[in-house]
């Protein structure tokens, strides 16, 4: 068990109480503002983003409530999560079983780390599946609308991957996949498609914030 003096309040850790040497968020308008997409695009994720936010503070509460307590929720708190996320349609039912089972795995294998209850990692979780799922429905609407090819558009920037930056500006057709190092992704953050190996590299997918552009 945890030592529970960690957590001597129901509470998250406030964003204000992590260095901001140790923060990994950022401002949504800043994660989303940077990032090469249309105003609509980026308002739209910083929306989902606000809401996702939401529900991981409602489930590492009750995480917390279980380790304060000693009365095991855990299974609970999770599926507390996948029935927040389908109320507001975030994602699909396998997307919202997934994120719910990792976050778990996550959480438990580091109930002593402070920073596993804070309000950085509520914001960094949710900027970052936001990302997930709507780079998910932009290439589904792409190809509802005809489009035929897509082009990789990365931030060129220190905090760009090498393995990203190989890629940016690269054209493909609109149904092949992308080869970011050793994953293969149709689209940045892809866990979602049949053939995507995105999901057994997280070193491609977590904090990516690169985008497509879908052509003719």
């Amino acid at each position: 068990m945890a030592d529970i003096q960690l957590f001597d309040r129901l509470n998250l850790i406030p964003l204000e109480e992590t260095p901001e040497s140790e923060r990994r968020s950022e401002p949504y308008s800043t994660y989303f503002g940077d990032m090469p997409i249309t105003r609509e695009q980026a308002g739209e994720r910083e929306e989902m983003a606000k809401t996702i936010e939401e529900a991981v503070r409602h489930y590492l509460l009750l995480i917390l409530l279980s380790v304060g307590t000693g009365v095991v929720m855990y299974e609970y708190a999770e599926e507390r999560l996948r029935d927040e996320l389908r109320e507001n349609n975030i994602g699909n039912e396998d997307y919202r079983s997934r994120y719910a089972k990792e976050l778990t795995r996550s959480t438990m294998a580091n109930l002593g780390t402070p920073w596993f209850f804070s309000e950085d990692r509520a914001i960094w979780n949710a900027e970052n599946e936001a990302n997930t799922v709507l780079n998910h429905e932009d290439h589904l609407n792409a190809i509802r609308r005809g489009f035929r090819h897509k082009q990789w558009i990365g931030i060129d920037d220190l905090r760009e991957r090498p393995t990203h930056k190989e890629k940016n500006d690269e054209i493909i057709p609109i149904d092949e996949y992308f080869h970011v190092g050793a994953a293969k992704l149709l689209y940045p953050k892809d866990i979602f498609s049949e053939r995507s190996t995105g999901a057994s590299h997280p070193e491609e997918i977590v904090g990516c914030r690169c985008s497509i552009i879908y052509l003719p």
